[in-house]
């Protein structure tokens, strides 16, 4: 069961329409996404459409803004996390939950070891 769940995890991030993030962007806490359908972070819905996504850390933590045509569609908790290796890719880490509905679990920017995790 735990590998059907890690082959539907990369499946869904490589089914993703992600955007490339620019190496500035990132340094001022901010990125920009694409969602190809409807999902949730913390609970939130996102419709499927172009966001930019911008953080603000505070130790461990950081508030995330998920915008779209210039509205606030959801602003979050993540807790910052470093991994032991550079992403490769930009990424959206995304799991089915036991509704059925899709949730960001956790954003990944290529070449940064930094991840912001939803729980």
């Amino acid at each position: 069961m735990a590998k059907k769940a890690g082959l539907f995890l990369i499946g869904m991030i490589l089914t993703l329409s992600i955007a490339v993030v620019p190496a500035a962007a990132l340094a001022d806490g901010s990125g920009i996404f694409k969602v190809s359908r409807t999902m949730y972070v913390n609970g939130i819905e996102l419709q499927s459409g172009q966001y930019h996504v911008k953080w603000e850390a505070n130790d461990p933590g950081a508030d995330v803004t998920f915008r779209i045509n210039g509205k606030v569609a959801a602003k979050v908790h993540g807790r910052i996390v470093e991994r032991d290796s550079k992403s490769s890719y930009d990424a959206l880490e995304v799991e089915k939950e036991s509704s059925g509905n899709e949730a960001i679990k956790a954003l990944r920017f290529r070449g940064q070891t930094m991840s912001i995790v939803f729980d």
